[in-house]
């Protein structure tokens, strides 16, 4: 179904821009086509929610970028919530990258994040993609204001071995350690990691018994949520030509 006009909070609201090109790629990626409720739920989108499908290029290497953004009002404001991932042909297979995630500051703390970032993990079980990476980054990006992905990412599951390097610049009661996940299974040093914690790249393993999924459905226990909660179906969509503006 295509569709023109008002956001319809029924469906997640879905637009393939180069569309032929786009599924070539998937084909490649995938060796099949992938669908635009797969697509929806891979960008970690609900009902309400809008995606964009495009295919863009990093130097010689294309691959499908995934933009959903989520409408919010908080009291006479009005804000999105933005999360930007691609689909590459890695060597091991179809992988995700998560590339930004942007959540206004009034909405932080509420479990957002993790619950987009659980449903692209359930989405990419789904359709084959064994690994998720991401940027963990804790640059400022304006005074007294960093970017947390260092420490919520982890926290998640996402994990990465610690270099010699990184070693070196971490405080003694990290520098023994050989992995972020080790040191997040400590209160003390996950302390730590969150004041002296450094940026790198993380990868989530999602095998179903992998410690990363454990790591994962761990945290949303400890927050009052569940792995089951969780959406394990592709949302409905609704195909538009162009987003509410």
């Amino acid at each position: 179904m295509t569709y023109n006009g008002d956001m319809v909070t029924n469906y997640v609201q879905l637009k393939i821009n180069s569309e032929n090109e786009v599924q070539a790629l998937a084909q490649n990626i995938f060796q099949r086509c992938i669908t635009e409720e797969e697509y929806a739920w891979l960008a970690g989108a609900q009902p309400g929610d809008n995606v964009v499908v495009s295919l863009k290029y990093d130097k010689e290497i294309s691959y499908i970028e995934l933009w959903m953004t989520r409408p919010v009002s908080v009291g006479r404001r009005s804000l999105y919530i933005g999360m930007a991932s691609a689909l590459f042909k890695g060597g091991k297979g179809p992988l995700l990258t998560i590339q930004l995630i942007k959540i206004p500051q009034e909405l932080r703390g509420q479990g957002i994040g993790p619950d987009i970032i659980a449903t692209q993990i359930k989405a990419a079980q789904r359709v084959g993609i064994s690994q998720i990476d991401g940027y963990a980054d804790n640059e400022e990006y304006l005074p007294g204001r960093r970017h947390i992905g260092y420490y919520v990412l982890p926290r998640l599951g996402f994990d990465a071995q610690l270099t010699d390097d990184q070693k070196q610049k971490l405080p003694a009661e990290l520098a023994n350690k050989g992995s972020i996940s080790e040191i997040m299974r400590d209160d003390k040093t996950r302390k730590t990691w969150r004041e002296n914690g450094l940026p790198m790249y993380v990868t989530f393993d999602t095998s179903a018994n992998s410690s990363s999924v454990h790591t994962l459905q761990d945290y949303l226990k400890e927050k009052g949520r569940s792995w089951e909660s969780i959406r394990d179906t592709p949302p409905q969509v609704l195909r538009v030509t162009k987003m509410p503006s």
